[in-house]
């Protein structure tokens, strides 16, 4: 599989099918739960964190109603699940154009840390279905209208069976990596095809008694050279990393490179979703699993993971891997 993946819709869509006929499942090693098997019980784990409340266990599985949504909701006796709110693009006779949808990480629990978390998610959503300026719309508030208009041009180009029969893109697929006592990870990764198909990743790992989000040098012997030399050469923007800085600069955005990350409990996983020379528009994310130690322990893996557009399918590709030769 090529790394840049720039391959005209039409011609994408056939390759895919021939390439997802048979195919199994090739997800992460680690133990992720994706959203078919999405619910985590999490009531010993809160109550040991001194962060969950009393309340009804008698919870009922039931599809919210919203006006111009489809929400596929599975629900847990106060533990976590992922609620996949979903706005298909769709023709006058109804036929999906384009999936649309956000998968929104949610803990069954209303206390304090439990609400500022749900909250953060409650506002991500809104960001990527209303096409708000966002870290995961590249800071644009006409994100989400100009998918809409590459909708249309493909509509024009192709016509609406070509789409009904391999419709677009515009996701955001979420992978939950660690809950604990103390924390939780979570992966998203945003998946939007057009004429052409990118995925880019977004972490987050936060504080289970505070709610809030933690930065990796916080869990991690980390300096912004250390983090330097994890991300390899990916561009000047990344030399700023340096001293006490962990910011970079990608245009006119600032981005703290040391929440760049999610966390499996034992690994660190550091995203790169800006590089020199393409726009973001124009390339994939990637990302460097870290062992969390240096010198002859020191052990890095770049890989990134693909959405097959047909089956929603997670593959991992490695790049490389080093071993014992960056010191911090």
């Amino acid at each position: 599989m090529d790394k840049r993946k720039t391959v005209g819709v039409i011609i994408f869509a056939a390759i895919m099918l021939v390439s997802c006929k048979g195919r199994a499942v090739n997800v992460p090693d680690n133990d992720f739960v994706l959203l078919e098997n999405s619910v985590v019980e999490a009531t010993e784990i809160l109550r040991n964190s001194g962060q969950i409340n009393q309340k009804n266990n008698d919870m009922t599985s039931e599809n919210e109603e919203v006006q111009n949504e489809d929400v596929q909701k599975q629900d847990v006796h106060m533990g976590m699940t992922i609620k996949r709110v979903s706005r298909p693009i769709t023709n006058d006779e109804g036929k999906v154009l384009a999936n649309v949808y956000y998968e929104k990480p949610v803990l069954l629990d209303d206390c304090e840390a439990a609400q500022k978390i749900n909250q953060f998610f409650e506002q991500e959503e809104k960001i990527w279905l209303e096409g708000k300026a966002g870290k995961i719309t590249e800071y644009m508030d006409d994100y989400y209208t100009d998918f809409q208009e590459g909708v249309e041009l493909m509509r024009e180009r192709y016509g609406d069976e070509a789409l009904i029969d391999f419709p677009l893109h515009y996701t955001i697929s979420t992978i939950i990596t660690l809950l604990d006592n103390d924390m939780l990870s979570i992966l998203q990764i945003r998946d939007v095809m057009l004429e052409h198909k990118h995925c880019h990743y977004y972490g987050y790992t936060f504080d289970l008694k505070s709610g809030e989000q933690i930065p990796l040098n916080a869990l991690a012997n980390i300096t912004p050279e250390g983090l330097k030399k994890i991300i390899g050469d990916m561009g000047e923007m990344y030399d700023a990393l340096e001293g006490e800085n962990y910011m970079i600069h990608y245009g006119e955005d600032e981005i703290a490179m040391n929440y760049e990350y999610y966390y499996d409990g034992s690994h660190f996983f550091i995203i790169i979703n800006q590089a020199d020379g393409l726009g973001i528009e124009f390339q994939d994310g990637e990302i460097r699993e870290w062992n969390g130690r240096w010198g002859d322990a020191y052990e890095v893996t770049a890989f990134w993971y693909w959405i097959y557009p047909l089956n929603e399918e997670i593959e991992k590709e490695i790049f490389y891997t080093e071993e014992g030769e960056r010191s911090e």
